[in-house]
């Protein structure tokens, strides 16, 4: 790729445009067009700037390119690009890094696959973000479909931008915009997860799911009846294949959900077959058949651990928007900080994971759980991890060798899973950080107290209402004492 950069080439997922001699074509022509006679005349409109020389500022006619970045700036914010920590590595890289998405034109359509195989075909107006005469990328009414992805403006657009595939297929325009695939819709970053949750997602997942099967048979020369997917027979495979490995599939058959780890999965045996060779799966799976009562983990001796009560200094919950702030540091949406999970199986099948306790009940009945003495027990004699980076995380491990993430409010098996997925966790944190800054709705504090009963007693009346009453398991027997915060404490580390 580092070739085509330094031949002013704008490189994209499968489309590619020469700045220098404003022509746009596919991978297969780069190689073509670079060593063309045409291609090395026009280069001359390419002026290395003297005051960016070190840092590979060309001006090409109107616009400013950066050679190590694949990246078209404005003039007013080169300086601010060049400080930028990618620039700075980019300059320092000798290998471009390759797109883990592979994408590629067949007539009319485009293929976008990965390592494990086709994930969808789309056509190609709907690659370049036109819908009904509309194109979502520029923002405009398109009278010509041809003569507008040919346009400078549009293809530059479309390279900027970038293709992801995380639990859904969706391009990402820019820092506050995205693109779903499935319902050809723009969608708003704090929309996003609650998009992939509705029933109109769904059901354009399920049909696009259909289409492609059949789209991508055709183009790969597979016309025959017994060669063309069948949607029923693939996912009578996939339930099969699922039975074995503790992953269901829900009513129609648009998603699956590992109960292991509790995390949904693309209906696509490659992504089964990913999953359950992943060492987060294949972890999960050996606590869940071992016998043997599990081990204590020997932590790093850069890191250290506390009882999770001693790691709250202050409790703050902000009702408005249903997120704890922990320590004037720490912003934890609610259902995380209570260590529950919605699994919504269909559109009538909604149910409520603890992952604390790993049993599941019936949405609504949230508060009923957590005044149980088994959640209360392991909501504080869970550990937390406080010196573990990065910072914004919280971990907690609720049963030995078993981590809670309050980010992302997944579950991770044994002490070397957690660490090495740390950084990657996906945690909102500036989804969160954008809803509390001007925070003007209402903070409910929550007062420490030494009797872990009371305290408990107010974060649940936070949560869910004055009405709540908690039984004191702890001293309704004359022989049993008042649990409170010292001895609560010394009774985990012992």
């Amino acid at each position: 790729m580092k070739k085509y950069y330094e031949n002013f080439i704008l490189c994209g997922e499968a489309d590619f445009h020469c700045l220098v001699c404003t022509m746009t074509m596919h991978k297969e022509d780069l190689d073509r067009h670079i060593e063309n006679d045409y291609h090395d005349d026009c280069k001359f409109l390419a002026v290395l700037l003297d005051e960016y020389k070190e840092d590979g500022i060309y001006q090409i006619l109107i616009y400013y390119y950066c050679i190590f970045c694949n990246h078209i700036v404005k003039r007013s914010k080169i300086k601010r690009h060049i400080s930028q920590d990618r620039h700075i590595s980019n300059t320092k890289l000798t290998k471009i890094p390759t797109c883990k998405l592979y994408v590629e034109y067949k007539n009319e359509y485009v293929v976008v696959k990965n390592n494990y195989g086709m994930i969808k075909v789309l056509r190609k107006w709907e690659w370049h973000g036109i819908i009904k005469r509309k194109c979502l990328l520029c923002n405009i009414t398109v009278d010509c479909n041809d003569k507008h992805i040919s346009e400078h403006d549009h293809i530059t657009r479309l390279i900027k931008t970038y293709v992801k595939n995380e639990k859904f297929l969706y391009r990402q325009i820019n820092e506050k915009l995205f693109q779903c695939f499935d319902c050809m819709k723009i969608i708003l970053n704090n929309d996003l997860l609650n998009h992939i949750t509705t029933q109109e997602h769904d059901d354009n997942y399920l049909k696009h799911y259909v289409d492609t099967s059949k789209i991508y048979s055709q183009l790969e020369g597979n016309t025959n009846d017994e060669e063309i997917k069948d949607y029923g027979k693939i996912r009578a495979k996939l339930a099969r294949y699922g039975r074995k490995h503790y992953i269901k599939l829900t009513a129609r058959g648009v998603k699956g959900f590992c109960v292991l780890c509790a995390k949904f999965l693309s209906v696509q045996m490659s992504v089964f077959e990913s999953h359950v060779k992943g060492s987060i799966h294949s972890s999960h799976l050996k606590l869940r058949l071992t016998n043997e009562p599990s081990i204590q983990p020997i932590l790093d001796e850069d890191y250290e651990i506390m009882p999770f009560m001693k790691k709250v200094k202050s409790l703050v919950y902000l009702s408005d928007i249903e997120v704890f702030w922990m320590n004037k540091e720490y912003l934890i949406p609610k259902s995380n900080f209570m260590m529950w999970k919605e699994i919504e199986l269909d559109k009538n099948n909604k149910k409520c994971l603890c992952l604390a306790c790993g049993i599941l009940f019936p949405c609504g009945k949230e508060s009923a759980h957590c005044m149980t003495l088994e959640h209360k027990k392991s909501f504080f004699t869970s550990f937390v991890i406080f010196t573990m980076e990065p910072e914004d995380h919280i971990f907690r491990e609720v049963k030995p060798n078993l981590f809670h993430c309050c980010s992302c409010n997944n579950l991770f098996p044994n002490w070397n899973t957690l660490s090495r997925v740390a950084y990657d966790c996906n945690s909102n944190y500036d989804v969160l950080n954008a809803k509390f800054n001007g925070y003007l709705g209402n903070m409910i504090e929550i007062k420490l107290s030494h009797s872990c009963d009371i305290f408990y007693l107010d974060v649940l009346r936070a949560v869910f209402g004055a009405n709540i009453y908690l039984t004191l398991n702890y001293s309704h027997n004359e022989n049993s004492k008042v649990l409170n915060l010292e001895n609560y404490i010394r009774e985990v580390i012992r």
